[in-house]
């Protein structure tokens, strides 16, 4: 076999868990009749890029990250020497805000890692320090169910938006809507991902 074919070999398998999440949500939106168009590996996405489903009121974005020998930390989230998942997912949402104005954005984290426990968010201001997995729970999670608004917002957790907000040089409406509109799924399998019917 020459170095090309096994390069592209490589390559597809390393695909495989991407059309693994997606066949699922692509199946039953189209025995509903829901899906208008597809796109895999969007270059216009940012991180988001793995496949974009377009419904007539919605499009889902994704990226995958399949991982099975660590844990998802805050710094895997918001720092990289390039572009961090959360800029690169920020840069993809708003791309595509703007190019579907009339569209919910449904942007999805698919990894097959758990949130981690061990690590310790810097910038809030209190003690002890959240995990990610508390970042989770107690911070975004609460805006997305809008527990949380630029008004109620508690002190401690005020200075880790500020951070995300540099970090995407976004406005602050702009950073509440993108977390109400991006959804992690953690320690991925075929059997928990939903469609998001």
């Amino acid at each position: 076999m020459s170095d090309d074919i096994s390069g592209e070999v490589a390559a597809i398998a390393g695909y495989f868990k991407q059309y693994e999440v997606f066949a699922t949500n692509i199946y039953d939106y189209l025995l509903n009749n829901k899906i208008e168009w597809i796109e895999l590996a969007c270059s216009e996405a940012g991180k988001l890029d793995d496949v974009l489903i377009g419904l007539d009121d919605k499009i889902i974005a994704y990226q995958v990250k399949n991982i099975a020998s660590s844990k998802f930390s805050f710094s895997s989230f918001t720092s990289s020497e390039t572009e961090s998942i959360l800029e690169g997912s920020f840069i993809g949402w708003k791309k595509l805000k703007n190019q579907y104005p009339n569209h919910k954005i449904d942007a999805k984290l698919v990894t097959s890692q758990r949130p981690s426990e061990n690590d310790r968010i810097a910038s809030y201001r209190g003690n002890p320090k959240p995990t990610f997995k508390k970042f989770i729970s107690n911070f975004w999670s609460k805006i997305k169910s809008g527990n949380y608004t630029l008004d109620n917002l508690p002190l401690a957790w005020k200075a880790v938006f500020q951070e995300l907000k540099t970090k995407t040089e976004a406005s602050e409406d702009d950073l509440i809507q993108f977390i109400i509109d991006f959804e992690f799924i953690f320690e991925y399998d075929t059997n928990n991902v939903t469609s998001g019917h």
